[in-house]
C-alpha cells in the first residue's frame, strides 16, 4: 500500500511556492567515464594483472561474487553489484520531475551541490569546470543548497527559518534535502574509490506531481513529519514498516518519494534493514572498570 499523498490544486506557477518552469542544465561534470566498456574477467587472462584485476580474480576464484561492470569499472576496488544497480538507477530520478520541482529544477539543485563542493575544494572539478548559476533557482535556493552541501552540520534553525521567511516551502525544503543528501552520497562514494564523478542525465520535460504525506504534524524536527506508529496509522506503517525509523529518515516523510530514495541508498550503502531495532546493550559492562572507556562495540549483541 502507498503512503496516503495529497496534491496541491496549485498550478506550476503558484507564487507561494519559489520554483519555477522549467529549461535544460548542463551538469557540469567530467564525461570521462561515458566510454568505459564492460570488461569481462574472461580477457583479464590474456593481460597483465594489475592491482585491481588482481583482485577481482582473486574474488572471482573464491566465488566472492564481484563482478566488473559498467558504471564503476574504472575503479580500483570491486564494487557489489547491489550497490552498484542503485548507483546506477537513482541518478536517472534526478533529471526528473519529483513532487515539488521540475527535471531542470532538480537538476540545479544537483549542480548547485557540486559547484558548491568544487569550489570549496571538498570535490575534485573535472578539467575546464566554470562555475554558473542557474535561473532555475532563486538565491534563497541556492544559499540553503550550498551550505547544506559544505557544511551539513552548520545548518541551523535561523538558517530553515530564514528559508521559510524568503519564501521557501516546507515541501521544497524537504525536497531540496532529499537531493543534495542522495547526490552528497555518490559523490563521495566516487570520491572514496577514486573515480571521477558520474554524469548527470538529462533534465526531462514534465510538470512536479505536488504530492505529499497528508497526516504530517509538528514532531520533534523543523518540518512536519509523519508520526511513528501508532500514532501515525496506515500512512507510518506504509512509509516506516512495522520496525521504529530515527528522525533523521523521518524528517524526509513529507515528500514520499524522498524518503524512499533515501532509505534505498541507505539499504545497499550504509546498514539494511534498519538493524538497530534488533540489538539491545548490556547497560551494566558499557564501562571498562580498568580504563574507564566506553566499550559498547563489544556489547551491543543482537537479541
Amino acid at each position: 500500500m502507498l503512503s496516503p499523498v495529497h496534491r496541491c490544486s496549485q498550478a506550476s506557477n503558484c507564487r507561494r511556492h519559489v520554483w519555477r518552469s522549467s529549461s535544460t542544465c548542463d551538469d557540469g561534470t567530467s564525461n570521462s567515464t561515458s566510454d568505459v566498456r564492460r570488461t569481462e574477467l574472461s580477457q583479464i587472462s590474456r593481460e597483465p594483472l594489475g592491482g585491481r584485476e588482481r583482485l577481482l580474480a582473486v574474488t572471482t576464484i573464491l566465488g566472492l561474487g564481484m563482478p566488473i561492470t559498467a558504471l564503476y569499472a574504472d575503479s580500483y576496488f570491486p564494487v557489489g553489484s547491489e550497490l552498484e544497480a542503485v548507483h546506477a538507477s537513482q541518478p536517472n530520478q534526478l533529471g526528473k520531475p519529483g513532487s515539488w520541482g521540475t527535471g531542470a529544477q532538480r537538476l540545479a539543485v544537483v549542480i548547485e551541490a557540486r559547484q558548491a563542493c568544487f569550489e570549496a575544494g571538498v570535490l575534485d572539478a573535472p578539467q575546464g569546470f566554470k562555475a554558473s548559476s542557474s535561473p532555475e533557482l532563486p538565491q534563497v535556493a541556492r544559499e540553503f543548497i550550498r551550505e547544506l552541501a559544505v557544511s551539513p552540520m552548520d545548518v541551523t534553525k535561523d538558517i530553515y527559518d530564514d528559508a521559510r521567511a524568503n519564501g521557501l516551502s516546507d515541501p521544497e525544503y524537504v525536497e531540496i534535502v532529499g537531493l543534495v543528501g542522495q547526490i552528497r552520497s555518490l559523490d563521495v562514494f566516487a570520491r572514496g574509490i577514486g573515480v571521477p564523478l558520474r554524469s548527470l542525465p538529462p533534465a526531462q520535460d514534465g510538470e512536479p506531481s505536488k504530492e505529499f504525506s497528508e497526516s504530517v504534524t509538528p514532531d520533534g524536527a523543523w518540518v512536519p513529519m509523519v508520526p511513528k506508529l501508532p500514532e501515525g496509522g496506515e500512512t507510518a506503517r506504509a512509509l516506516y514498516g512495522e520496525n521504529p525509523r530515527p528522525n533523521i529518515i523521518r524528517a524526509l516523510s513529507l515528500i514520499p518519494a524522498e524518503m524512499r530514495a533515501h532509505i534505498e541508498l541507505e539499504e545497499v550503502q550504509y546498514l539494511p534493514g534498519n538493524p538497530f531495532s534488533g540489538f539491545q546493550l548490556s547497560a551494566a559492562r558499557r564501562i571498562d572498570p580498568a580504563t574507564g572507556r566506553n566499550r559498547c562495540r563489544q556489547d551491543i549483541r543482537p537479541e
